[in-house]
């Protein structure tokens, strides 16, 4: 994992963070929820 971190540029705990936010949502639900973050911007 931190190897992938490291070829992508993410910091691990960026990774973790997202695991917390994102773990056991469907794919259709996390791309609903892109768009309504795509929406505040």
């Amino acid at each position: 994992m931190e190897e992938l971190c490291r070829k992508y540029g993410i910091h691990k705990n960026t990774l973790y963070r997202w695991k917390q936010k994102h773990d056991g949502l469907a794919p259709s639900e996390l791309q609903r929820l892109r768009v309504i973050e795509e929406e505040r911007t």
